[in-house]
């Protein structure tokens, strides 16, 4: 086995040796792939995929000699080295690529599961072994030693999951920051107004923001991305433009904090499907309770909140807006899952439902239901296109379906 790992990133070799040969096989070892493997990028003919270095790309459908040509002339165009696809293997005259050979048999999601999470334990491995720990707090340690500047980790909707050590030589806001585990909304207004997360998600390097007062340090940061999806951002307080290698450490930190964040969501895609099929027999009033009380809701008041596209929004097509809801209710299960655990979210056919469950004593149900809302279009981009509406609270299970209606 080439010890790569031992060189600083994880190669191909090791990641199909480290799977087993009952999964993956290498049949070329491809003359381009020396890179890190950093992500997972599936293809599937016909629907757009976002490829870049350092992806892992499954070719999911992809059977003919026509349509590997297709995929591997927009792998080189865009830099991906590393193919994965069902056996047997087309012929390929690109000797530049990388290809694992995928058991025929084996379920699409279970290799992109396994490679996931191949990724993350070697992240975090490698965060070990620079004696730093595991956790994001170590991350941002070795990113703020890294560039010689206190940083922050932000999820997608700004609360604050880490930050490093230095942050007495920041300012106010970020002192802010900390202190309330979240940027303020003051603060995410003025950051809206100056466009910082239009530029942010609209780049893959690092972006330096001008300072907005005397009292104030400039930023640095860079969207964190896991595929095409922003799932937070590094925050870097700088007293001025960081020299070039500095800027490239922050770009190649991006890739790990994008698997630890990932790896904040424990629940697999079955158990968040069956959750989401068993709210919804519960909100149509159709659950048996002892099948209800899976949900771990409690025995308290529940609201319903439901959350749709504004009226008179955006003209799209319905797929863009199928696509925009499931972003959305993407966008909130991951907010309640940080901040409200007790809940269940269900999305349907244009509206997305939530269940919303507080302690039996909890008297204001209602309006916290209303300010858990409020949080939530606080902090996210895509507040503008939607209206959230609050029902309830019902005193028990059997109610909810009246709340809903």
């Amino acid at each position: 086995m080439r010890e790569s790992g031992a060189r600083g990133h994880l190669s191909v070799r090791q990641l199909v040796d480290n799977i087993g040969p009952a999964l993956l096989r290498l049949v070329q070892e491809g003359t381009g792939s020396g890179g890190p493997l950093t992500d997972i990028a599936i293809h599937a003919p016909g629907a757009p995929t976002q490829l870049g270095p350092g992806c892992v790309v499954l070719g999911v459908g992809v059977t003919t000699e026509a349509e590997l040509r297709e995929l591997t002339a927009a792998m080189r165009q865009a830099g991906a080295e590393v193919l994965a696809v069902k056996a047997p293997v087309p012929p390929l005259a690109h000797d530049k690529l990388a290809i694992i050979e995928v058991n025929r048999d084996a379920s699409w999601m279970h290799v992109a599961t396994t490679v996931r999470e191949q990724l993350l334990e070697y992240a975090r491995t490698r965060v070990r072994s620079a004696g730093s720990g595991a956790e994001l707090f170590a991350l941002a340690n070795a990113v703020y030693e890294s560039v010689g500047a206190p940083v922050t980790i932000e999820d997608r909707f700004s609360a604050l999951v880490a930050w490093s050590e230095g942050q007495d030589r920041t300012d106010s806001e970020r002192i802010e920051t900390i202190l309330g585990r979240a940027v303020h909304q003051r603060t995410l207004a003025e950051q809206r107004e100056r466009q910082e997360f239009e530029r942010l998600h609209a780049s893959t390097e690092p972006v330096y923001m001008e300072a907005t007062g005397a009292d104030q340090l400039a930023r640095l940061a860079i969207a964190v991305r896991a595929g095409s999806d922003v799932v937070g951002y590094i925050w870097a307080a700088v007293t001025g433009p960081l020299h070039e290698a500095a800027t490239a450490r922050l770009r190649e930190f991006a890739p790990l904090v994008a698997l630890q964040l990932v790896g904040l969501r424990t629940e697999t895609s079955y158990a968040r499907r069956q959750r989401g099929e068993l709210a919804a027999a519960v909100l149509g009033g159709a659950a048996d309770p002892v099948e209800a009380s899976r949900l771990q809701l409690g025995s308290g008041p529940v609201c319903v909140l439901a959350a749709a596209p504004r009226l008179g929004g955006s003209p799209g097509s319905d797929a863009l807006d199928a696509a925009g809801l499931r972003r959305f209710a993407d966008t909130l299960e991951y907010f309640l899952a940080a901040v409200h655990p007790r809940s269940a979210l269900v999305a349907g056919t244009g509206a997305v439902y939530v269940l919303a469950a507080w302690p039996a004593e909890h008297a204001t149900a209602g309006e916290s239901a209303v300010a858990l809302a409020r949080d939530f279009l606080a902090r996210t981009p895509l507040a503008g296109d939607y209206v959230v509406a609050v029902g309830g609270p019902a005193e028990s299970m059997g109610r909810i379906a009246d709340v809903r209606a």
